[in-house]
């Protein structure tokens, strides 16, 4: 096991030199108003490169995986994902995989939580993504859906406009960030990662709010550069 991990935390310091570009700021866009989009997805849209952030007005959410632009947004009291290579984002966060390393998943990681405890402990000082394949017992995700004439100051304020989804036993992906230097940025206060889901199918995707899984069911992969 000591030498598994000592070869998880080589691939860890490797995979740190990878490029992560962080484009506006989470607190800008819920503190000071920033919603237009700053980035747009057509300048993203080529093979390796991966992020996440929220849809310009706070609409929606999007991944990019490979180059290919998932954008979910809420209709009524259904979640509809579509590939949109025109959407734009308020804040993101991208980065380039030249492939994917794994490393391994101890049995004790079971939740978000305890996979952010488990990258902090594991990781160097640079920011890297990540991502974690498989069957997850429960996904816990919400989607912004902010209507045109409403506004908010601060995320207490808006988290009446997030619209929650749950799901058990889903086939999909983590697509994650970690930093412990961008916290605000791209991260929320209190953690180093940020987490979007995308299930197997495409038809499910949005930011995590709480997971739940089984080592055993589940790879994780860092970026290489």
């Amino acid at each position: 096991m000591r030498s598994s991990l000592l070869s998880a935390l080589c691939l860890l310091i490797s995979a740190a030199s990878a490029q992560v570009i962080a484009t506006g700021a989470l607190k800008r866009t819920m503190w000071d108003g920033q919603r237009s989009g700053l980035i747009a997805m057509d300048s993203l849209s080529e093979p390796g490169l991966y992020g996440m952030g929220p849809l310009e007005h706070m609409r929606g959410e999007i991944t990019l995986v490979d180059g290919r632009s998932h954008v979910a947004r809420v209709m009524g009291d259904s979640l509809i994902v579509q590939v949109d290579p025109t959407a734009k984002a308020p804040f993101f966060v991208h980065g380039r995989a030249a492939g994917w390393e794994e490393i391994p998943l101890p049995p004790r990681v079971e939740s978000a939580q305890q996979l952010d405890a488990y990258l902090a402990v594991m990781s160097a000082n640079e920011p890297f993504f990540f991502r974690l394949i498989g069957r997850f017992e429960e996904v816990d995700i919400h989607v912004w859906d902010l209507p045109t004439d409403s506004t908010f100051t601060g995320p207490m304020e808006g988290a009446r406009y997030k619209r929650h989804f749950s799901m058990k036993g889903m086939e999909g992906e983590i697509i994650g960030v970690f930093s412990r230097h961008h916290r605000t940025v791209f991260t929320h206060h209190d953690s180093f990662i940020h987490l979007h889901f995308l299930s197997s199918d495409g038809r499910v995707m949005g930011h995590v709010d709480a997971l739940k899984f089984a080592a055993g069911e589940l790879v994780l992969v860092i970026a290489k550069p």
